[in-house]
């Protein structure tokens, strides 16, 4: 997806909007973390972003939230 299109949207709203939420949320819930940052990266997020949130749900899948 384009920059613009994904611009100041939050990683729900991202994911939502890329059709990649229930994918994501799989990836998490089974701590495949190379799943989460394809999608990552797939959604535009930085690199030091896409790690950060990567390691913080390997460490805490429960703080990724759907809603």
């Amino acid at each position: 997806m384009s920059n613009k299109i994904l611009f100041g949207l939050s990683l729900i709203e991202r994911l939502i909007k890329s059709g990649a939420l229930n994918r994501f949320s799989d990836a998490v819930n089974s701590k495949n973390a190379n799943t989460m940052s394809k999608i990552l990266n797939d959604v535009d997020y930085s690199a030091s972003a896409n790690k950060a949130t990567v390691d913080t749900f390997m460490n805490n899948p429960k703080a990724f939230k759907k809603s």
